[in-house]
């Protein structure tokens, strides 16, 4: 089966030499913004809550992830074909250890405000398969997030 959207997207990358085309100068200053409130949100909770113990990491590995899914529910969680295949949010990830010493995840940022809508839109350009549409079509790190979690094999 081709995947039409994957070959698109390939064909953009390569026709804009790179992520600059889709990744503009708004979404690049909105993508520096989170990882800077992340990590002053980061400092605040360990200010305001001296009792706990708090780690912030710039990624996790999908294998943790997994183990994590696993352990709820065996049906979670798909075979790792990378071994240290990773996630690395925008801006980053906040843990918290529990009571049983156990790191719990309470805060995951990743920007989104990719694309160029506004930009398109003020133009006049429409966009989509049929360059029909004024807005791209959203919900892709929703869709990717899930076949992360679940996936019939």
């Amino acid at each position: 089966m081709k995947k039409k959207q994957s070959d698109r997207l390939r064909t953009e990358k390569k026709r804009s030499h790179g992520p600059k085309e889709i990744f503009g100068e708004d979404a690049q200053i909105h993508d520096k913004s989170v990882n800077s409130f992340s990590k002053v949100l980061f400092e605040e909770l360990k200010m305001s809550f001296p009792n706990l113990e708090f780690r912030f990491r710039e990624s996790i590995e999908k294998k943790e992830i997994n183990e994590k899914l696993n352990a709820v529910d065996s049906r979670l969680g798909v075979p790792i074909f990378v071994e240290k295949a990773s996630i690395k949010p925008d801006g980053g990830i906040i843990e918290v250890k529990d009571k049983d010493d156990k790191w719990r995840i309470i805060l995951v940022c990743e920007a989104k405000h990719q694309g160029k809508d506004i930009e398109n839109i003020s133009k006049g350009i429409l966009v989509g398969k049929d360059n029909n549409q004024e807005l791209m079509v959203a919900g892709n790190a929703i869709e990717r997030s899930h076949k992360n979690i679940n996936r019939p094999l």
